[in-house]
C-alpha cells in the first residue's frame, strides 16, 4: 500500500502533468477534486485486491491464520490506504514532473516505513518515536491493522488519526493542484 501510495500513485499525476494529459482535461468540466478522488479509488482498489490476494495465498496454501476481526481489518485497511493514497495525490499534485514526484515520494517512503515498524517493530520503539509513529499515516494504519488481526477494534485515537491526514492531504491536493 505504501509503495503504491508513494512512489506509483505520485509520478502516475505528475507524468500525466509532464506529458499534457492534464492540461487537455482542464478543457473539461472535471474538477481536480474528482480527478484526483478517482486516482486515490483506483489505487485504493489496487492495493485491497493485492492484500485479499497476499491474504488468500497465505491462508490456502500455508494455512496462516486470517485476521479474527475481518470487518475491523477491512475498515482500517480502507481508513490506512485513504490516508496514504492521500499523501500520494497531494505529492503528485504538486509535483511538476515524474521524477520530481518520484523524489519526494521516495523522501516520504522510508521515513514512513520507518515509523509503521519495518526496522524496528512499534512495541520496541522508544515512546518518542512511537507518539511520532502514532501520529503518522501508516503507523496509526499499521496500529489499527494489527489490532483487528488479534481480534479488537482500532483505537479511535488511530483513526482520527488517519482521518485527519486523509481530509487534510485530499484538501491540499485539490486546492493546490495544477493542470500545467
Amino acid at each position: 500500500m505504501a509503495s503504491l501510495a508513494l512512489t506509483v500513485l505520485p509520478q502516475l499525476l505528475a507524468s500525466y502533468r509532464q506529458q499534457g494529459i492534464l492540461r487537455r482535461l482542464r478543457t473539461t468540466p472535471m474538477r481536480p477534486v474528482v480527478l484526483l478522488l478517482a486516482q486515490l479509488v483506483m489505487c485504493t482498489g489496487l492495493a485491497a485486491a493485492s492484500a485479499a490476494l497476499v491474504l488468500a495465498i497465505a491462508r490456502i496454501p500455508h494455512g496462516v491464520a486470517l485476521p479474527q476481526n475481518l470487518l475491523a481489518y477491512a475498515f482500517s485497511f480502507l481508513c490506512t490506504s485513504v490516508a496514504m493514497m492521500g499523501l500520494g495525490v497531494l505529492i503528485g499534485a504538486l509535483s511538476p514532473n515524474g521524477p520530481a514526484a518520484s523524489g519526494v515520494g521516495m523522501l516520504a517512503y522510508f521515513p514512513l516505513l520507518f515509523l509503521g515498524g519495518l526496522w524496528l517493530p512499534r512495541e520496541a520503539m522508544p515512546e518518542v518515536l512511537r507518539t511520532l509513529s502514532d501520529l503518522s499515516p501508516l503507523g496509526a494504519g499499521v496500529a489499527s491493522l494489527q489490532h483487528a488481526a488479534v481480534g479488537d477494534w482500532p483505537e479511535p485515537g488511530h483513526l482520527a488519526v488517519m482521518a485527519l491526514w486523509s481530509a487534510v492531504t485530499i484538501a491540499a491536493a485539490s486546492r493546490f493542484f495544477r493542470w500545467d
